[in-house]
């Protein structure tokens, strides 16, 4: 992918409009620079219009979903659904929950209605009629007086039967709607629920493109990191997302696998024919048997760690690498001065950014060898890179020049 196509499917997929050829030409001249393009991902995701289209997807604004060319059944998907959202935040869908807590009960309920019914119509058809009894002359007047009787009753008895039967003509009338009703509910709580369906499913379609091209960003991102770990087996890769390292070793023919307690990344990576455990890394390392690993991979998981877990992490790491093991973690700058850098002391998921400084003193002091830091995404970031730290516990740099200015850097090692 050139770099005009790579801006260009930036403005599309982040920011969901064409670019100016301004805008394009501007952006080359970027990379041409040297900027790498996961850098260029960052400040776009960053950027006021990428933050302001997020939330308009957040209330499923139709225009930040589809930006041109819906067809009609997606607008009606989403026109459907936004009413059903407004709905929810007014307490409807709360409403319409109990509602449907109280279907059994009320199904019991209804199916009495016909046995109600029928015994109203038994009533209505008992009134005025003579109950009958034994054969003898006694009873035989007795009898003959109550039909007399009932006879000149009619008119009282005729009322009582109409009255009777209209109740039960409208207790069954009340049963055939509340059946139809409830048959009825039943079908619109379905359509909700497949319009819902629908939906997750539009917006998946419409998120692949950015989540493909956020993927390749990060796999270019961390391409510098393969020669590390060539002779390396096998290899874990903590806090592995979407595996996108994880393909790049896999590449090479290196044996990996990942932790990550993302669960539905852990899902993205396996659906890539991917091995990845959906586990804490810290527990999973403390599980593993001592000198077990060849190489273990991190990238952006140590700022978000506390700092005790932080120091444990890097322990943990010396003490399951084999002798000559690879260890390379790559973590925000915080002394950049754009990007997720910038903004990683006011981001309260970060617990603490680490110093270059003082993830090469956590190496060090866990008997890792030729430790040397890297700015991440440089040119100088391979196997070869000037930008060293040596066991001696020099400071970073000694060129004359500043280390690092981007938004990452990372510390590489050798167990002893």
């Amino acid at each position: 992918m050139s770099d005009e196509q790579f801006v260009a499917s930036l403005y599309r997929n982040l920011l969901q409009r064409q670019p100016e050829n301004q805008e394009v030409e501007h952006w080359i001249s970027v990379l041409a620079g040297g900027k790498p393009r996961s850098d260029v991902v960052e400040v776009f995701m960053s950027s006021s219009e990428y933050i302001n289209l997020q939330q308009q997807r957040e209330r499923f604004g139709v225009s930040a979903l589809l930006p041109g060319g819906a067809s009609e059944q997606e607008q009606y998907i989403l026109s459907a659904l936004q009413t059903h959202v407004a709905q929810s935040q007014q307490g409807v869908h709360r409403e319409s929950s109990q509602a449907r807590a109280n279907v059994a009960p009320l199904a019991s309920d209804f199916s009495n209605l016909s046995k109600i019914s029928s015994d109203v119509w038994k009533a209505q058809q008992a009134v005025g009629q003579v109950n009958p009894r034994n054969a003898g002359l006694a009873n035989h007047v007795a009898q003959s007086a109550k039909k007399f009787l009932q006879r000149s009753l009619t008119w009282y008895t005729r009322s009582l039967q109409a009255f009777n039967q209209r109740v039960a003509a409208a207790i069954e009338e009340q049963g055939h709607a509340i059946n139809t009703l409830d048959r009825s509910s039943k079908q619109l709580h379905e359509e909700v629920r497949c319009l819902e369906s629908q939906l997750l499913k539009l917006q998946s379609d419409r998120f692949q493109p950015t989540i493909r091209a956020l993927e390749l960003a990060t796999r270019e991102g961390l391409v510098q990191y393969v020669d590390f770990f060539r002779k390396s087996t096998p290899v874990v890769d903590l806090g592995c997302g979407r595996g996108e390292f994880l393909e790049l070793l896999k590449e090479i023919g290196v044996t990996s696998y990942g932790v990550d307690s993302d669960g539905e990344a852990c899902a993205a990576a396996s659906r890539k024919g991917l091995k990845v455990f959906d586990e804490d890394v810290v527990e999973h390392l403390s599980e593993l048997p001592e000198r077990y690993l060849g190489g273990v991979f991190s990238a952006r998981l140590v700022e978000f760690l506390p700092v005790h877990l932080q120091a444990k992490l890097i322990a943990q790491c010396a003490a399951k690498l084999k002798p000559g093991g690879v260890l390379v973690v790559e973590t925000t700058n915080p002394s950049s001065q754009y990007g997720y850098g910038r903004i990683t002391n006011l981001d309260p998921t970060h617990f603490r950014p680490v110093s270059p400084e003082l993830m090469v003193s956590m190496f060090q002091s866990n008997s890792f060898r030729d430790v040397r830091v890297l700015a991440a995404g440089s040119a100088e970031a391979g196997m070869g890179a000037n930008s060293t730290v040596s066991g001696n516990g020099n400071a970073p740099g000694g060129h004359g020049k500043p280390l690092l200015t981007g938004s990452a850097y990372a510390v590489a090692g050798w167990r002893s």
